[in-house]
């Protein structure tokens, strides 16, 4: 549709990367690689921090991108038993390149983030992101929830959270306060109560 090959969507991928980064770096850039070709320039204002540039993916390839390329990776779902494996070959591919103590977020889809032992097992694993949301995302049937109906179980949360003294996970994690939640993109260690805390205590789980 694009006029581009398919069959070289990784390697164009790969320069995209590398274009965005130099572009948000703040200084003068030019890329002329195989696919693509950036004249030399600059752009302000930029980002007052790095853009952190996550990548999906199960294939190997996909994997060796985000471990190398990336400052993450998105887990697409899929039998969980597979899970334990693929976080193995990223975690074998990041120390290849050196890069096994750089920052890098794992998000992952999965029932386990609906249950305080659920969430402290992929931490274990060393997920740092759950995706959870308003209804399973391959569903192609209309959506006929309004947005206030998507936003009062985030608030219901909420309301829990201020409740529970911020640190209490278990009283937190209860059918109720989940109601109308399904497995966006959830970071519980950014949960903070109005004074700028921590919710949850990120020590002994999100």
């Amino acid at each position: 549709a694009m006029g581009q090959p398919w069959e070289r969507r990784g390697a164009r991928l790969d320069e995209t990367i590398a274009v965005v980064r130099g572009l948000t770096a703040g200084g003068w850039f030019e890329h002329h690689g195989d696919l693509i070709d950036v004249e030399r320039m600059k752009i302000c204002p930029v980002p007052t921090e790095p853009i952190p540039i996550l990548v999906g993916g199960h294939a190997d390839r996909a994997l060796r991108r985000a471990a190398t390329l990336g400052d993450g990776w998105v887990h697409g779902g899929g039998d969980p038993a597979d899970l334990p494996g693929l976080l193995d070959r990223l975690s074998d591919l990041r120390r290849e390149a050196g890069r096994a103590d750089d920052p890098f977020e794992i998000h992952v889809i999965s029932m386990d983030a609906y249950s305080p032992d659920g969430v402290r097992r992929l931490e274990d694993m060393g997920v740092t992101d759950v995706v959870v949301g308003f209804r399973y995302p391959y569903v192609r049937e209309p959506d006929t929830q309004t947005l206030d109906d998507k936003l009062a179980p985030l608030r219901r949360f909420e309301e829990a959270a201020a409740r529970s003294g911020k640190r209490d996970l278990e009283s937190l994690m209860t059918t109720e306060n989940l109601r109308g939640l399904t497995p966006v993109f959830t970071d519980l260690n950014l949960v903070r109560d109005q004074g700028g805390k921590p919710v949850f205590n990120t020590e002994s789980g999100p």
